[in-house]
């Protein structure tokens, strides 16, 4: 099935009336919390923003794992991976970012650097700005990687190229909200680099939190590596637009339930 491959220009400015401005929270620390705790600011949103009928419960395929009283992966330690001040779950805890903002359907996470020597600071790529047009069952969402990429370039004192980044889309809100199913019907300046990606076939959804044992630690940490959702920049800003289903469609071009469209400065 042959893929549009012109120019993509969102409408990412242009909203509704009924367009709502979402709070956005950020990380926060989680070690050593119970499950009542950790998951309460989550319930608190969905009541705000509901994007499912009924009511919601964090016991799905998700979550269900999540294990109280236990570290979690730490994004200072995932910077810097030295094994130092408190190795990988040192700083705010990287889940925080999706499990506090469920509107944030797709995420982006990235592995860091090796580093020595260095203050590992708490920064993380983080959405600016989400929009919430519900009547059109589509979101919008500013994403920030530039402070990120500047902050290690001031390490190295001298410019990163994003290819130097492992990055990936993470979809732990979008299958815990029930759309399992993804497709990114349009991008630009992005390059999906596995023979099959999630811009080539529609892609089922693995997210899923659990305590992982492989990282030096027993921490909660996201699973598993999905090499579909690898992407690159070819330059900044890039633009993406992900086709989200409930059900696995009969082919991309199927009416989408949700549209999550996010531009990265």
């Amino acid at each position: 099935m042959k893929k549009q491959t012109v120019a993509l220009i969102f409408s990412l400015f242009s909203f509704t009336a009924s367009a709502e401005d979402l709070q956005i929270n950020p990380p926060r620390e989680l070690d050593f919390l119970n499950r009542e705790e950790i998951f309460s600011v989550r319930r608190e949103m969905m009541r705000r923003y509901p994007l499912l009928n009924g009511d919601y419960t964090p016991q799905g395929p998700v979550y269900a794992q999540v294990v109280g009283g236990k570290e979690w992966l730490g994004i200072s330690g995932i910077n810097c991976r030295t094994g130092k001040e408190g190795g990988i779950t040192s700083g705010l805890s990287r889940e925080s970012i999706f499990i506090d903002n469920p509107v944030l359907l797709i995420g982006i996470t990235t592995g860091g650097f090796s580093l020595s020597g260095w203050n590992c600071p708490d920064i993380y790529p983080m959405p600016t700005r989400i929009f919430f047009e519900k009547e059109r069952s589509r979101i919008y969402a500013d994403y920030d990687f530039s402070s990120y990429q500047k902050m290690f370039q001031n390490y190295f004192q001298r410019p990163v190229s994003s290819d130097r980044f492992k990055l990936q889309f993470t979809a732990e809100n979008a299958r815990d909200l029930g759309f399992s199913y993804g497709y990114v019907s349009a991008s630009e300046n992005m390059v999906f680099p596995n023979p099959v990606n999630i811009a080539n076939t529609v892609f089922q959804f693995k997210d899923f939190v659990h305590l992982a044992y492989n990282l030096g630690c027993a921490c909660n940490n996201g699973s598993p590596n999905q090499p579909e959702l690898d992407f690159s920049f070819t330059r900044l800003p890039a633009e993406v637009r992900f086709k989200l289903w409930k059900e696995k469609p009969s082919s991309p071009e199927a009416p989408a339930d949700m549209i999550f469209e996010m531009k990265i400065n």
